[in-house]
Order: C-alpha cells, then structure tokens, then sequence
C-alpha cells in the first residue's frame, strides 16, 4: 500500500495525542508529521482529526482507520522481528559441503557438535571425496582447500587454518632408494594427486623460507588422501600427506619423513561462501564453530 507509512505514523499521532509529541517520540519534525498525515487525509478523501485550541480530536472515521493502522504497524513490526531473529538467532536452514578427508579429521565432529547445539538449524553436511568444480554456489558455505588462493572471484572466503604437509614414505622403499637429498628425489616414483593428467611438480619450502620443486614419476594417482596414505604404506613411492593424517602412521613406524629439511607447501582451508548471498546467523555461527575447532 501507497499511504502504509503514513498510516502507521497516523497510529502513532494518535498514541501520542499531539504533533508535538509524536514528532518528539519518532525523531521527526513537527512540519513533515503534518505534511504526512495531510497527504494520508486527500488520498482517503476524508478527514481523520479535527483539530481546535485543545490539540486534535480523532473523528469516527479515523478511530475505524486507526484500528487498521494499528494492524499495519503490528505486521510489520513482526516482520522486523522475524528478520531479526533469523539474522541474530542460528535457525533454518543450512548447507555444508566439505572434502572427505577434512570431514573425517576434524570437521564431522563440529557438524555434530553444531546440530546438537543449534536444534533451530536443518544442518546438512554433504561429504564428497573431491569438491565439484560448478554447482558450489548451491550452499551456503564450502569448505575449501586450496594451494595458492581462491580459484572463484564469486566467492567471499575466510580461513580457517593453515594445513601443515609432510613428506613420507614406508620404511622399505626409503632404505631401498637410497636417495637423501632433493636432487636425488628428482624423478622418484610417487603418489600422485589426479588432476587432469598434468605432470606432477610438487612446491616445497626449505627451511630458508626458498621454494623448491621436486618433479616425481607417479606410479598412481588418486583424488583420495586415505588411498595415497595406503599406497605409501604399501611401498609404491613417495607421498604428500597432510601431517595430521601422517602423524600416527610415522608413529606406528608405518611411514617416515622424507626430507624433512624441505616439505610441501601448506595448505589453506577456507570456509567459503557466495558472494551474492548474505550469511546467515547460522552461517555465522557454523563458522565460528569451524574456527574454533582448527584452532583447538
């Protein structure tokens, strides 16, 4: 409605009983209150005050008008509530997509602790082995590895942590290959990460801060962390492995560092969103939760 404004400001004059007042109470000028309920007077084609020496005498017809202002200013002052709470208060509801590998290690465990919380969210944690690359915008917020920055201008991304990688192999095929230094690594059997067959140089970083690059000669690649994990185990070469998924496999003397003055570059993990769409309160929070878990 056209006037919808006018009648709530209507509503409140007559609260108020005076211009004075109400201009006073709603931070306005006395001349535009006036200017308004005037306007609101010519487009109904009626008279809804009288006004005299006493102030103003609301008329039959604006007492039955006043009543539907009042119902007007109660639904939108509803609807400002209700947007409100979905802006301030977790609830609706939410999707969350995240690499396998990053869900098993430590973010299935926030998905838990989050429903369990926030039982005003529909949470839905959708795990895939490796992320699509169209469709993400379909969520509300990916979780997203990536080596050198985001790939996708359409998305605003904030970090959760920085995900140390080692370099590691069996215990056989290090003592078997004999190769101690990063020339000698050159052209060494690995396990390659797939990605459109390219060939596989892998970034590093000595202990200077200087980049390096080590070319291998994949003997399998695969798009699966926990395979690439097995295959070194099994012996078939070289691997890059986060060093949280390492950790307890050289601690079982499964594996061994290789190489550990020079180690792969680390990996971001962001907590991504669509540019184009605001984030929720429950967003906000999934987020939160995120970080505090990487942080922990």
């Amino acid at each position: 409605m056209r006037f919808a404004n006018d009648l709530i400001l209507f509503a409140h004059l007559v609260d108020n009983g005076s211009y004075s007042a109400t201009a006073r109470a709603l931070g306005v000028q006395k001349s535009f209150l006036s200017r308004r309920i005037s306007a609101l007077e010519a487009a109904l084609g009626l008279a809804l005050l009288q006004r005299g020496a006493g102030g103003i005498r609301v008329t039959e017809l604006g007492k039955r008008v006043y009543a539907s202002a009042c119902g007007i200013r109660e639904m939108r002052d509803e609807a400002f509530r209700v947007v409100g709470e979905q802006l301030h208060t977790p609830s609706g509801a939410l999707s969350v997509v995240c690499p396998t590998l990053l869900s098993e290690m430590l973010f299935a465990d926030v998905a838990v602790a989050f429903a369990a919380s926030h039982p005003k969210v529909e949470l839905t944690f959708d795990v895939r082995t490796i992320l699509p690359t169209a469709g993400l915008d379909a969520y509300d917020i990916v979780i997203l590895p990536a080596t050198e920055g985001l790939p996708d201008a359409d998305f605003v991304a904030r970090r959760i942590l920085l995900a140390d990688y080692r370099l590691v192999a069996s215990p056989g095929w290090r003592a078997e290959s004999d190769r101690q230094s990063l020339d000698d690594l050159q052209d060494c059997a690995a396990i390659g990460w797939w990605h459109d067959g390219a060939p596989e140089r892998w970034k590093l970083v000595d202990l200077h801060g200087n980049m390096r690059e080590l070319t291998v000669s994949p003997v399998l690649r695969t798009n699966d962390l926990s395979l690439a994990a097995k295959a070194a185990i099994a012996g078939l070469g070289l691997a890059r492995l986060p060093a949280a998924q390492a950790a307890p496999h050289v601690a079982a003397g499964r594996l061994v560092h290789v190489l550990p003055d020079c180690q792969p570059h680390p990996v971001s993990v962001y907590a991504a969103y669509p540019s184009r769409r605001t984030v929720t309160a429950a967003g906000r929070a999934f987020i939160a939760a995120l970080q505090e878990a990487a942080n922990a």
